[in-house]
């Protein structure tokens, strides 16, 4: 009797045991802790726009050959102000002040980071953070169609952000 007991209290003691280990395992396993994070890769802070390279094309329905480009534009200061910033804040709101030629805008707006991605503004992107460097992927599609041409827009943007702070 004493034995079964015993067996009894070890067996429901080790079930407790690995319960609570359980749930410290299962805290947080988001390895970028989502928008707020004060992780070592967080994106948090301020960082502006190095460079954006765009490439873009039509594919035609009828098979021709399609339009295709790519550009590549650098970014820096212009009168003391950097010509792109994002500030991300752990609340999981952001900033985006931008040089629209000599004009200063900005706009605010939410956003969500999980694993390797940030949405904002409605789009998704694919992030890789190395220290102070980010970069961001992003492909967009649209249909074209007009009354003699049908076509499918496709862009594909990189874009490389220093953090500043």
């Amino acid at each position: 009797m004493k034995k079964t007991k015993y067996l009894w209290s070890l067996l429901a003691l080790t079930v407790m045991a690995a319960f609570s280990m359980g749930l410290t395992a299962c805290g947080d396993d988001d390895e970028d802790g989502g928008a707020g994070s004060g992780g070592g890769n967080s994106i948090v802070g301020t960082w502006r726009l190095g460079e954006l390279k765009t490439e873009s094309w039509l594919a035609y329905y009828d098979g021709h050959d399609g339009d295709h480009s790519i550009t590549t534009k650098s970014y820096g200061m212009s009168n003391g102000t950097w010509e792109n910033v994002y500030i991300f804040k752990s609340d999981g709101s952001y900033t985006n002040s931008y040089l629209d030629g000599s004009r200063l805008r900005s706009q605010t707006g939410l956003y969500s980071f999980y694993g390797s991605q940030i949405t904002l503004a409605g789009e998704t992107y694919d992030v890789v953070i190395d220290g102070n460097v980010m970069k961001w992927s992003h492909e967009a599609s649209r249909k074209e169609i007009g009354s003699v041409i049908q076509a499918t827009y496709i862009k594909m943007e990189y874009a490389t952000w220093y953090r500043v702070n």
